[in-house]
């Protein structure tokens, strides 16, 4: 049976977690576990540690949905399988980490978390989904393309390359600029800190 064909709507899929009907993960490995699996092998690069990753992210979604009620099914897993891939790899490499791999995420986290002039912010997410979601709306499709392509998807520099055709150097150099553009776009949003 497909169930794709029975239901496609994240919210329908929502509800059968609320109602602790299992094939809610069914349902959810038909839809998203590709992207699931290539968000997490972008991170960690091992099969086994991706299907671990996989399974705790099944695991996390029956225990928090309920009491959580996204509104897309899509996003909060894949949040899901990066915060659990990015502990999978500091767990793997606590003295000696992977920084071809870890990069994206420390490239803006460390300063984010410290700079946000809300602390409770980031633990809330709403907020700041709504202004970085501002932000990106504001952008190119290339442009916002390459930032969820290599903060999102945790894409390398190459892969990136490879996808847009823009050239190594000036995918290194977009996303240092883009930084600064976003640092100060959320400064005028009144979220951040100005130096």
């Amino acid at each position: 049976m497909n169930l794709e064909n029975r239901i496609k709507d994240d919210a329908e899929i929502v509800e059968l977690y609320w109602q602790r009907n299992e094939i809610a993960i069914e349902y959810t490995q038909q839809k998203y576990e590709t992207l699931c699996i290539s968000i997490s092998n972008n991170i960690l690069s091992n099969h086994c540690d991706v299907e671990e990753c996989l399974s705790d992210m099944y695991i996390a979604t029956w225990n928090t949905i309920p009491p959580q009620k996204p509104n897309s099914l899509k996003m909060y897993l894949c949040k899901l399988i990066r915060r659990i891939s990015i502990n999978k790899v500091t767990y793997n490499h606590t003295e000696k980490r992977d920084t071809r791999k870890t990069i994206s995420f420390e490239e803006i986290e460390t300063d984010i978390q410290q700079n946000f002039l809300d602390d409770n912010m980031t633990d809330d997410n709403s907020h700041l989904t709504a202004v970085i979601n501002k932000y990106l709306s504001c952008l190119s499709e290339k442009r916002r393309a390459v930032l969820v392509q290599r903060y999102w998807h945790s894409m390398s520099l190459l892969e990136i390359s490879e996808r847009t055709g823009i050239k190594i150097n000036t995918v290194k150099t977009f996303l240092a600029r883009e930084m600064q553009s976003m640092k100060n776009f959320f400064i005028k949003e009144g979220v951040y800190k100005s130096e």
